[in-house]
């Protein structure tokens, strides 16, 4: 009697210890309509995060020893950001974990490849596909995990041309004429109409598109598109330099075909919505092991909650996050202040502020916006990244926006 009560005591720990086990399977080869487990996975991390939040909603038993989202090898292409929200929050007995099956490699990617390469002479070409529906712009282009070179007038940037002069209230930089030979016609027109210039100023870094050149004599006027145009000429530091040594800004182009001459340099003509690639020596673009990526998503993961309802404990594990672009320079430009913050407005101010800073009258004002993340969070306590990698990215990896605490 006392063996048959042992027994079923036991049996009864056995199903209780099942139901706390609070496990969602994915993998690349799962559908989003299975049950999540083991034998039955998810395709995607969104659903496997959606089960997760219906289980803590309803109080079911398996969400009191955690929530552990196992992720099976592969690459995980994204459409869209993976969006955690309150409703996600575990706790501090009960967290949510996503991690990587020991020993396989799990990427969440922002990536499409970019495939049937065509010779045509020096250069090959390829089709650049579609991207939910609208044709896909890029600034980045990766071959076999090393990034490309978008193409430009400088291999050498020690050897950047400089400007010449800055009217402000033109809103013209002046440059040597030479400089600017290989985007104009015979007439003196642009011909590159997508091209920029990357201007080295003080200590930050601008990109200005190019919206037309005009040749008077040894020099040329250059003006550029809105909104950097205005915020570039309007706002006081940092400025372009002109001194009296030479030592002016200096600066390079790109983004044109007509500075596509070098190995390792690439071209995305939108209109003909066509890529254009000088290969480095070795590589073989005809051979299908040659993996060619361009990043078509900016954020990755998204974890947002609010002040009185914060995401908190959740914790990423040995996933890679990786290709993701930044298009802000090809829409609006980008005017920044430093750290990467591009501003939206700054100006001179009359009369200057009566504090002083180190002695020094304040004059100059200016909003700033933040530059996008492969993963950004905010309003959220504890959410852990550990032993993940943040790789192939065209702008911030990680970034802990505003009210989070904790965290690693």
């Amino acid at each position: 009697m006392i063996g048959k009560g042992l027994k079923i005591a036991c049996s009864l720990l056995a199903i209780s210890s099942t139901l706390m086990a609070g496990d969602i399977w994915v993998s690349p080869k799962g559908n989003d309509f299975n049950d999540g487990t083991k034998q039955s996975p998810k395709a995607t991390l969104t659903s496997a995060l959606r089960q997760a939040r219906e289980w803590r909603r309803t109080g079911d038993d398996r969400v009191q020893g955690g929530i552990t989202i196992y992720m099976e090898g592969g690459t995980y292409a994204l459409h869209e950001p993976v969006f955690i929200r309150p409703e996600d929050s575990g706790t501090e007995k009960s967290p949510t974990v996503i991690c990587s099956i020991s020993g396989e490699e799990v990427i969440l990617s922002g990536g499409v490849r970019i495939r049937n390469w065509k010779k045509q002479g020096k250069l090959w070409v390829a089709d650049v596909p579609t991207f939910n529906g609208r044709p896909l712009d890029f600034r980045q282009l990766w071959i076999d995990g090393k990034k490309a070179v978008r193409a430009c007038d400088v291999e050498d940037f020690e050897k950047m041309n400089r400007i010449c002069s800055v009217d402000e209230k033109n809103e013209i930089l002046y440059v040597p004429a030479v400089s600017i030979r290989r985007l104009i016609d015979n007439k003196g027109n642009l011909k590159a109409k997508y091209a920029e210039m990357v201007l080295h100023q003080m200590w930050c870094v601008a990109n200005l598109r190019i919206r037309s050149v005009e040749v008077q004599g040894d020099s040329a006027a250059i003006r550029f598109h809105q909104p950097e145009s205005r915020i570039q000429f309007e706002h006081p530091w940092p400025r372009p330099m002109v001194t009296t040594d030479g030592h002016n800004s200096a600066f390079y182009l790109t983004n044109a075909r007509e500075l596509l001459d070098v190995p390792g340099e690439w071209y995305h003509d939108i209109d003909a919505r066509k890529v254009y690639y000088y290969p480095r020596e070795g590589e073989k673009m005809q051979d299908a092991g040659m993996e060619v990526i361009i990043p078509a998503v900016e954020t990755l993961v998204q974890v947002e909650g609010t002040l009185d309802r914060p995401v908190s404990n959740v914790r990423f594990e040995k996933i890679i996050f990786s290709y993701t672009t930044w298009m802000r320079p090809s829409e609006k430009g980008h005017v920044p202040l430093q750290a990467g913050m591009y501003l939206t407005d700054g100006y001179r101010i009359e009369p200057k502020m009566q504090r002083n800073y180190q002695n020094h009258p304040l004059d100059n004002q200016g909003w700033l916006g933040r530059p996008v993340a492969a993963v950004r969070v905010a309003a959220a306590n504890q959410i852990d990244f550990e032993r993940c990698r943040f790789e192939h990215l065209g702008s911030t990896g990680l970034d802990y926006e505003e009210a989070v605490q904790g965290g690693v």
